[in-house]
């Protein structure tokens, strides 16, 4: 999915004037109504769910493995030879964007989107894309904070839980807001055939206490736009 907005400057304007309400955002402190969405979370501490193993490095010549172990919803830093993180979403990828630093910031935002809970287990991507699962079905697209200032970090910050089915798409609005606070307009197309557009805000201004943010879709986002013939 490519967002072309053009050149036209009304455009660029009123996408720089988007009011985001942080109050839009419905938050849930009830782990259990989260599992639904991501159903691993906290289950490695009851050693329900072993980490998963990573080797870093294997195959490239001369290099030494690396084994990592991570749990769901877990980053680390890779070996300095190789720099950045890796992080464990705990499903399979499909899409996958990034939404820079605003102003003189540090903290830039991943967001990703994927075949929902269940499919990191799955053999072939392939084949669960070519089952165009329509009906409601839990999802969440995750937001990975990344901190490139004096102290490097990674961290899952915030999660956006839906009842679309599967991500197939996500893209930042290339034209940030003006309003502080907002981390960007994210539009996805998800399995049910809909295009949605949300503006997303910075996950302290809605966090109620530490931890990542556990929010539910807007149930009135920017646009809703289904496809007349599916996706």
């Amino acid at each position: 999915m490519f967002i072309d907005v053009g050149l036209d400057e009304d455009t660029w304007t009123q996408l720089r004037s988007v009011s985001v309400d942080p109050g839009s955002l419905a938050t849930e402190s009830d782990l259990d109504v989260v599992r639904k969405y991501l159903p691993n979370l906290g289950a490695e501490e009851e050693g329900a769910v072993a980490a998963t193993m990573l080797k870093i490095g294997a195959e490239e010549p001369g290099s030494d493995d690396a084994e990592l172990r991570l749990r769901p919803f877990d980053a680390q830093q890779l070996p300095e030879a190789r720099g950045g993180f890796i992080a464990n979403v705990d499903e399979l990828v499909t899409s996958i964007d990034w939404a820079l630093a605003r102003d003189a910031t540090h903290t830039d935002y991943i967001a990703t989107g994927g075949l929902g809970p269940g499919s990191a287990g799955s053999a072939s991507m392939g084949i669960l894309l070519s089952k165009r699962v329509r009906e409601p079905m839990p999802g969440a697209i995750q937001l990975w904070r990344l901190e490139s200032g004096a102290e490097c970090a990674c961290q899952l910050d915030m999660v956006l839980m839906h009842e679309f089915g599967r991500c197939l798409a996500l893209r930042w609005c290339p034209v940030s807001t003006a309003q502080a606070g907002c981390i960007g307009i994210l539009a996805a197309i998800f399995g049910d055939g809909h295009l949605r557009v949300c503006a997303v805000p910075e996950p302290n201004a809605i966090r109620r206490r530490s931890g990542p943010v556990y929010a539910h879709w807007p149930q009135r986002g920017l646009a809703d736009i289904r496809a007349p013939h599916g996706v």
